[in-house]
């Protein structure tokens, strides 16, 4: 079996992949097996979340070749002062700027307006930062966005809000739905709900990185390079069908 038909295997089955997974199951260098999963990232069979030496690669489904559903456009990428900033502002400017209702269902829109909306404002009323960044764009069946600042982090402040031991307990406080003691600024609980709406969703601070995938119903936390923030990539699909 070839490098890149293991790749697709192994991340279908295990919902995601590492380099180190394909080092030790191949038996080849970090380099190779870097370029095998960027190739792949490339035609949009897997989904890239951080930095190349600690990237975890998530498995896309509905992909039919390796030639065709290639990214649909390059990502709109924009930085944003935080002070005065609003979401929903920022979200009709990009919406508006991608075309977005003519790209997505109804239902979808909804969705990636919600999400949207919910982890940019996380960002401004949490953070503590001075500027936060967003991307947003297309594949052919689905859409993602980032949000990105580098301010005290998610992890982080839930931790501090809740008097807690440590990043872990708060990744098990947010898994749980826990109602912040915030009612106005519910941090945690936006990012508990939007999680659930999401085919994926990573949420990185520090050195530790959440993914969940609802696509196979599967939870996993990882060490990575230490990342200053917040890092929210959210997955979704385009034309989700409406209730």
């Amino acid at each position: 079996m070839k490098t890149k038909a293991f790749i697709l295997k192994y991340a279908k089955e295990n919902g995601i992949i590492r380099s180190t997974d394909v080092v030790r199951e191949r038996h080849i260098s970090r380099q190779s097996a870097a370029k095998a999963l960027s190739e792949l990232v490339n035609e949009g069979f897997l989904l890239k979340s951080g930095s190349t030496r600690n990237a975890s690669y998530l498995f896309i489904e509905g992909r039919q070749s390796a030639h065709q559903e290639k990214l649909r456009s390059r990502p709109v990428v924009h930085s944003f002062k935080i002070n005065g900033l609003n979401e929903d502002r920022v979200f009709a400017a990009i919406s508006h700027e991608v075309n977005m209702r003519s790209e997505l269902s109804r239902n979808a829109f909804g969705i990636a307006n919600y999400a949207f909306c919910e982890m940019l404002n996380n960002a401004i009323d949490h953070s503590k930062a001075d500027t936060v960044k967003v991307v947003f764009g297309f594949q052919k069946e689905r859409f993602y966005f980032e949000v990105i600042d580098e301010g005290i982090g998610a992890f982080n402040s839930i931790q501090q809000k809740f008097n807690l031991q440590n990043r872990l307990e708060s990744i098990e406080h947010l898994l749980k739905g826990k109602q912040t003691t915030m009612p106005d600024k519910h941090s945690g609980e936006g990012i508990f709900y939007t999680s659930k709406i999401a085919d994926a969703f990573i949420l990185e601070n520090a050195e530790e990185r959440l993914i969940i995938d609802n696509k196979i119903d599967d939870v996993f936390v990882e060490k990575m390079s230490f990342l200053q923030g917040t890092r929210v990539t959210f997955f979704c699909i385009k034309n989700l069908a409406e209730n």
